[in-house]
């Protein structure tokens, strides 16, 4: 179901409003540090516009509620999803305290944020849950980690909690039915994770450079639904210029596209494409050979692999300890017209000399009926109660209110606020957002990539390699996939509700 006309309605009400703010990379660990950025403009949505959820509040008595979750400050999770201590005039820690102390109010207690480094979030709620701890409450791990855990037998599924209303606007539908299996799901995305909104496919371009090439007006090719995979390598082709004039394609030239052999994801899923597809009864088939998928894969494969176009990082062994900054160094730096990312790397590319715009991920080819995103399943959250926790009421309650409030402080401060006035450069490329955000889905290749099944790492093998041979290998590697596959689909059906 489409959110964009019931968006558009509500962000039209919305006060936008120009910010100050300072912000810098670290080249040893890659964390941003933000300064704080203050107004006396609400970025609310007023509840006359959106009502409450009908939910009667209970006392807790002033008992803590905890929450398990990421911790937050690396470049690609920079926002707190639920600490928030006090207002100090950051626009997103304001929305966070102000949707923490309308729960805590409401319901008579202390929201409690326990943040663990990234890599110790699965293992840390899995020995917990699995040892019969019930310290946390509810755990917001990477939605790949959040599959990894319901196999597990760790996760509640969300049909058994009460109060919670997936036709809301404030849940994600598109995702929640995507992670289905059978019927049965144990994770829950909404805008309480405001991470997931962060982890949006989009495609970066330095506008100096488009207008020295002559491009054309690339907001109205999208507008035209003209941008496509073929015109993005056309035009990146334009770009190639061998800058130090030593003959030779190095790290030192003008290219096309900018990229790490992560970009197959964005590039593909953009194509409306899915490596997963679901039958009738809801159970997931493998379908990574069809024609259309293969016929994707082959220009994406070649476009990452046309060395004089694309300066796929991974390709040069100078980049080896730092892929991800050198992506963002190398757009940054004025040498390419295109960079394949996320949403998170508008915040990195504040200090970008050149101008820079955002536009959707292209599309298959010109009948595609409309552009498609994706969300990076490692580096977004999603809301999970685990079993430990005895009290579903409370917690549907607290769920569906803090996803409602979450509508309306702490998206708006962030989609409204930080995304299309503080990191956007221009009024198209918040049109274009409102594109890019309009048909988000995920596929169950890249959930399950936490869970045994290997297409990921196949893929990014086979860019880097410079692979060319997508038939054989994907015949080589099908029949271990289905039974991967397979194998979770009966996990998942076999655990009780």
């Amino acid at each position: 179901m489409s959110r964009k006309a019931l968006y558009s309605a509500i962000f039209a009400a919305i006060y936008l409003f120009s910010v100050s703010c300072g912000s810098t990379k670290s080249s040893d660990n890659n964390e941003t540090t933000t300064s704080p950025e203050t107004t006396d403009i609400s970025s609310e949505v007023s509840e006359t516009e959106v009502p409450p959820p009908s939910i009667e509040a209970v006392d807790c008595g002033g008992r803590d509620y905890v929450i398990l979750n990421r911790q937050h400050g690396e470049y690609s999770y920079p926002f707190a999803e639920i600490l928030s201590e006090e207002e100090n005039g950051d626009t997103m820690n304001d929305a966070v305290w102000e949707r923490n102390l309308y729960i805590e109010e409401k319901y008579n207690l202390n929201l409690v944020s326990y943040e663990v480094p990234t890599g110790n979030l699965l293992s840390t709620a899995k020995q917990t849950i699995l040892s019969g701890d019930s310290t946390y409450d509810l755990i917001m791990p990477m939605i790949s980690d959040g599959f990894s855990l319901a196999m597990e037998g760790c996760l509640t599924d969300i049909s058994s909690l009460p109060h919670i209303d997936l036709g809301n606007p404030w849940w994600v539908d598109s995702m929640i039915s995507d992670t289905s299996i059978g019927g049965k799901n144990y994770i829950i995305c909404g805008d309480i994770n405001v991470s997931v909104l962060n982890a949006v496919g989009a495609t970066f371009f330095n506008k100096n450079l488009a207008e020295e090439l002559g491009v054309g007006d690339l907001y109205q090719i999208v507008r035209d639904y003209q941008w496509t995979l073929d015109k993005m390598t056309e035009f990146a082709r334009l770009a190639s210029y061998d800058v130090n004039g030593n003959a030779e394609v190095d790290s030192g030239d003008r290219f096309g596209l900018d990229c790490s052999t992560f970009a197959w994801q964005p590039l593909f899923y953009g194509t409306g494409s899915s490596m997963i597809t679901k039958d009738e009864n809801d159970i997931p088939h493998l379908s990574w050979d069809t024609e259309h998928n293969l016929t994707a894969l082959g220009k994406i494969v070649s476009l990452l692999n046309e060395r004089a176009t694309t300066i796929c990082v991974n390709h040069y062994s100078e980049f080896s300890s730092d892929l991800g900054g050198a992506t963002f160094s190398l757009f940054s730096n004025g040498q390419a017209l295109f960079f394949s990312e996320v949403m998170y790397g508008a915040m990195q590319l504040r200090d970008m000399q050149d101008d820079f715009g955002i536009l959707p991920l292209p599309k298959y080819d010109d009948s595609q009926d409309s552009y498609y995103s994706y969300v990076h399943t490692n580096n977004s959250s999603t809301s999970c109660v685990p079993i430990t926790n005895s009290d579903l009421d409370l917690a549907g309650r607290l769920l569906e209110d803090m996803a409602y409030k979450s509508y309306t402080t702490v998206r708006p401060a962030f989609y409204d606020v930080a995304l299309k006035v503080k990191y956007s450069r221009d009024d198209e490329s918040a049109e274009m957002l409102d594109i890019i955000y309009d048909n988000i889905n995920i596929d169950l290749t890249l959930v399950m990539n936490r869970s045994g099944l290997t297409i990921d790492n196949t893929l990014r093998s086979a860019m880097q390699s410079g692979a060319t041979d997508l038939v054989s290998l994907i015949a080589g590697q099908k029949s271990a996939c289905e039974a991967i596959i397979d194998r979770n689909v009966e996990t998942i059906l076999n655990l009780e509700k």
